[in-house]
């Protein structure tokens, strides 16, 4: 965790602005890109001596590494900074914060208090209630967030073997039939915190209870490119939820539908998840990288006037986290089919079309994005999955 006092906080400004000839930096800071970057990088500082998104430790009596800043004049020197010496002119401002100044680009350095962790958030959220909290492995996709800045906060977890879902930091109970029944919330998104060992099994109730309630879902996992005091956030668009006798469920995602749009593909490409990176597909079983080709081959050779869908079965058992690689990658794919729309000039053949409209589209076009169905079939926990022709 990284807290720093207003007494700390207050020397590091005093000796910031003390030093005659060369400042003396002492403290918890957080470097921003632009005055409006919602990202940051966290700079924990000890007489100039800087850790990088992590918890100060003395290289003298730690044995860990921390970079050197050094002054000369109006000029500041990082060394090394990600893995080569910055050098930038720079501005003390009367907060106590850097301008750092090179050429056209300005980096703010800012001195920050009370700060949390991410780690340190969740073990003071989820106590007593859980046995501890993992957040899933880092995602492509989403956007940074303190992850106490909710609205409205569901974070499930472990208890003993068994889930428990906390609500605003309170446990939800399960109704006489043993359905999950959360409070109603305003039109502000839902942040889903989702412990990355849970079974997907064990996640479906709650998602189940926020389709049919028309939540705006926002799912978590960590973040650790830049700091350790930020979580990323993306959108789940569920457009579909059933569950049959067999207890099989199915989930509907489409990115890019809209309200009319039907939930019933014309042509369909079927895949099973076998194990971790590894799918079967019309009988081959192929790695991440090559279901990726062979998703982007289909959707590139779709008819416009058809609507297209990814079909994709997982075991009860699979984890949280291993299920949101198969999200976090399917994100990727939307961005290499981004350019995929239909095309409404002259009559081509479909595989000549995809390359076709990236020629004739104006710069800048984001066209009309490929709306793709995704069913996601949820198999029972002890039911084995079933082998695809």
């Amino acid at each position: 965790m990284v807290r720093v006092s207003f007494s700390a906080l207050f020397v590091g400004i005093a000796l910031l602005f003390g030093g005659c000839d060369r400042p003396q930096l002492n403290g918890h800071y957080h470097l921003i890109w632009n005055k409006n970057s919602e990202v940051f990088q966290t700079w924990n500082i000890q007489h100039n001596r800087v850790v990088f998104n992590q918890d100060f430790c003395d290289p003298e009596t730690e044995g860990c590494s921390a970079s050197h800043i050094q002054f000369d004049g109006d000029s500041i020197l990082v060394n090394p900074w990600v893995d080569m010496a910055y050098n930038w002119r720079y501005e003390r401002q009367q907060d106590g914060s850097l301008w750092m100044i090179h050429k056209d680009d300005t980096f703010y350095l800012h001195p920050h208090g009370n700060c949390q962790s991410v780690e340190t958030y969740f073990q003071e959220r989820t106590a007593p209630y859980l046995d501890s909290f993992q957040l899933p492995d880092t995602t492509a996709m989403g956007a940074a967030a303190l992850p106490g800045t909710f609205e409205t906060e569901v974070i499930v977890g472990i208890k003993e073997n068994h889930p428990v879902i906390l609500y605003n930091g309170h446990p939800v109970q399960t109704d006489e039939r043993g359905l999950i029944r959360l409070p109603k919330v305003n039109e502000a998104p839902i942040w889903l915190h989702v412990d990355q060992r849970l079974p997907i099994h064990q996640v479906i109730p709650i998602l189940r209870e926020m389709y049919f309630q028309n939540f705006a879902i926002q799912i978590s996992s960590s973040r650790v490119i830049d700091n350790n005091e930020q979580i990323q956030l993306f959108p789940r668009h569920l457009r579909g939820f059933t569950q049959g006798a067999d207890g099989i469920h199915h989930m509907m995602i489409c990115d890019y539908c809209d309200s009319t749009s039907s939930l019933l593909p014309d042509t369909s490409l079927i895949l099973s998840w076998i194990r971790p990176n590894y799918y079967s597909i019309q009988g081959r079983e192929l790695n991440l990288g090559k279901v990726r080709n062979q998703i982007i081959d289909f959707l590139s050779a779709s008819e416009p006037e058809k609507t297209c869908g990814i079909q994709v079965e997982f075991p009860g058992e699979l984890s949280w986290n291993q299920y949101l690689k198969w999200v976090d990658e399917w994100f990727w794919i939307q961005q290499e089919i981004q350019d995929i729309a239909h095309y409404r000039g002259e009559d081509l053949p479909p595989k000549e079309r995809l390359k076709h409209q990236r020629e004739l589209r104006p710069p800048g076009s984001a066209g009309e994005r490929l709306a793709v169905i995704v069913e996601e079939i949820i198999l029972p926990p002890t039911q084995q999955q079933s082998k695809t022709p």
